[in-house]
């Protein structure tokens, strides 16, 4: 699989950021799209299996002086790491597949993850995009059902008409917590290749990415809905569904104040020899945690092994250090409580 860093421009609530770079102004797609079928009436999945997430899992949180000896200047080399437990390693959804084959680019753009809004300059992003040319092939995440397949101008996926041009929906045969259904959205397409109530399987060719709607370039975004798969405001992260790549995890972190109030905007650094990765917090922007980790930051395809993950204020102050162990295919939970 090709996992080049790119640099990609992101435009409204979905498209591609370069980073460093105020976005343009919003661009219409331009492009000749062939014509998609007629929406017939809806079927629904037939009863499946019911998929039962983990139990709430809350580790208990520490302070700064138990995890950096001496305070905030503490040595590396006089930290204890912390050993996988069953309170901050646990199993995770990762029932999805990622939309594209593996010869082609498979990741996402981190700059512009899921609840974040690229510096402020964007709109709250409510999925992940994925930057593969035009014309390349998306594939179903899972089995499942197409619920929607063609343009949202009378019927409204997103915030406002025509958002995301031409989209697929799938209902998936897969229950979240109450037996809520799950959904997954395609956005942007130049074409869709399946028809509503049409059954698909993991890995079938569903579409083919491109820029209707508002984008500024040809990209996928794709979302995980649960339970009203029209509602906007119905996601969650991605990042907690799409199975990792071989020998990573997950990190996800719950960061509140010293009062426990979840706080947004806050980037979360994940560093070891060789490693860096940084992400931001969703708190208070419509988007939402999972029902099983309530968090509010993820830290996607983190290597397995100990890592040190860091907060630093403002002010360049640290705020926040400690050892977290990730284990391959596995999601490790974090709750921190910093003074911001």
């Amino acid at each position: 699989m090709r996992r080049t860093l790119i640099s990609i421009l992101l435009v409204g609530c979905v498209g591609i950021a370069l980073l460093g770079a105020l976005p343009p102004a919003y661009a219409q797609n331009n492009e000749t799209n062939t014509p998609f079928p007629t929406n017939t009436p809806r079927q629904r999945a037939t009863p499946s299996p019911t998929y039962t997430p983990p139990p709430t899992v809350t580790p208990a949180p520490t302070t700064i002086s138990t995890l950096i000896p001496g305070g905030f200047g503490g040595a590396d080399a006089t930290w204890t790491p912390l050993p996988p437990t069953e309170s901050n390693v646990v199993e995770g959804h990762f029932l999805f597949r990622r939309p594209f084959s593996d010869d082609l680019i498979t990741y996402w753009a981190r700059n512009y993850a899921y609840g974040s809004t690229s510096n402020g300059n964007l709109r709250v992003h409510h999925g992940l995009d994925f930057p593969n040319p035009s014309g390349t092939p998306v594939l179903a995440a899972a089995d499942g059902v197409v619920y929607w397949a063609g343009e949202d101008v009378t019927t409204l996926f997103g915030p406002q008409p025509d958002f995301y041009g031409r989209l697929i929906v799938i209902e998936h045969p897969f229950q979240y917590v109450g037996g809520i259904k799950i959904y997954t959205l395609y956005g942007h397409l130049r074409d869709v290749n399946v028809t509503v109530g049409e059954t698909v399987t993991a890995g079938q060719v569903i579409g083919y990415v491109g820029s209707a709607g508002i984008a500024a370039g040809a990209h996928l975004h794709f979302e995980v809905r649960t339970g009203e798969p029209e509602n906007y405001y119905a996601t969650r992260n991605p990042e907690l569904w799409l199975a990792p790549y071989p020998n990573t995890g997950v990190v996800a972190a719950r960061v509140m104040d010293v009062n426990g109030t979840p706080l947004q905007g806050v980037m979360v650094e994940v560093k070891s020899p060789g490693v860096y990765q940084q992400a931001w917090t969703y708190t208070g922007f419509n988007v939402n945690g999972d029902l099983g980790f309530n968090e509010n930051v993820t830290v996607p395809d983190v290597p397995a092994g100990y890592h040190t993950l860091t907060i630093t204020g403002a002010d360049t102050i640290l705020r926040y250090r400690r050892i977290v162990y990730v284990e391959a295919g596995k999601v490790t939970l974090v709750t921190i409580n910093i003074q911001p």
